[in-house]
């Protein structure tokens, strides 16, 4: 447990001064774009990869005692939740924000 703690806090750093750079050199909107659409691939790509039986299961069952309706109906809402709200709006107040205070009072607000 510590030493995924300790990788994660490396990788966020990396990942918070890598942001502050890129953010000096490309315009905001275009950054995140492109963050997003890697992440789109990335994650897909993992899906199919590792978990593309797990996952073709899980979309085609039915809660307990529910209909495959109310599953959609709680997953959309969380994957445009993740996909909206924290994947492209947050950032995209990070990268404006950053280049205002820097990476290391970002990272301690």
């Amino acid at each position: 447990g510590d030493a995924l703690c300790v990788m994660a806090a490396i990788f966020y750093a990396t990942y918070d001064l890598r942001l502050f750079e890129w953010g000096k050199k490309v315009k905001p909107r275009k950054l995140i774009t492109g963050k997003i659409a890697t992440q789109a691939i990335l994650s897909i790509g993992l899906v199919l990869v590792l978990a593309y039986q797990d996952s073709l299961h899980y979309l085609s069952s039915a809660p307990t005692g529910g209909t495959s309706g109310e599953l959609w109906s709680t997953i959309l809402p969380l994957a445009l939740w993740s996909g909206i709200a924290v994947n492209a709006i947050a950032p995209f107040l990070q990268v404006g924000g950053q280049q205002i205070v820097g990476p290391t009072r970002c990272q301690t607000i």
